[in-house]
């Protein structure tokens, strides 16, 4: 394999704020653009409002979607995934906390999707994870690790499936990131967590180099 393909891959990065409660019927292009979330030049291709559910996606691959219990903002990503990221979403996350502080928000999670290629991924996940003695059975597994890592809660769940890079899609072990924090209904606290992502995905990062290893 190419050294580009032994790269973790980055797909998306995502913000999840959930709360008591949210109000759908707020979300629109005209009301982000009004409270400086997101430029006037962004090109909306879809918005649906609903007292259930909002969504809005623009054309550069940013979503949110708001209901009654949680606000996703959604990052396509298609590049390798380092430390120090980039992001569209985190800091308009926390414009959004700092414009409705009085939300009773209950945790945040911090999320990504990233995978690396591998031939055969059930088999390279199985044989990554599971004890030895089961790799002849037949076996395959897709695991989920659960770590404490003081503050948040880590979970990692490992799937399979056709990943592109670039232009090209690949067989790969693809990897679900959340970093959840119990927020308690404190927005200060919750801009702080949303404002520190970047030393969460280097968390996610670090571990998952540990974790992922040589082919």
């Amino acid at each position: 394999m190419a050294a580009t393909e032994s790269e973790i891959w980055l797909h998306s990065l995502d913000v999840v704020i959930a709360a008591k409660y949210h109000n759908p019927s707020i979300l629109n292009k005209d009301f982000l653009v009004r409270h400086r979330m997101v430029p006037e030049s962004w090109k909306t291709v879809e918005n649906i409002i609903t007292p259930p559910v909002s969504v809005i996606k623009f054309s550069n691959g940013v979503q949110w979607m708001i209901d009654q219990d949680k606000l996703i903002i959604t990052e396509t990503c298609n590049r390798p995934f380092q430390q120090n990221e980039d992001s569209k979403v985190h800091e308009r996350a926390s414009m959004y906390v700092k414009m409705l502080p009085h939300t009773p928000y209950t945790a945040l999670g911090l999320n990504c999707t990233v995978s690396v290629i591998r031939k055969d991924p059930d088999i390279w996940i199985t044989q990554r994870f599971l004890n030895t003695a089961f790799h002849d059975q037949g076996l395959t597994m897709q695991p989920k690790f659960t770590i404490n890592t003081g503050d948040a809660i880590l979970n990692l769940t490992f799937g399979v499936g056709d990943m592109k890079r670039g232009n090209t899609s690949h067989k790969s072990a693809v990897v679900s990131c959340n970093v959840h924090y119990d927020i308690q209904s404190n927005s200060d606290t919750l801009k702080t967590k949303i404002l520190g992502w970047n030393d969460s995905m280097d968390m996610v990062h670090s571990r998952l180099v540990t974790m992922l290893g040589e082919h």
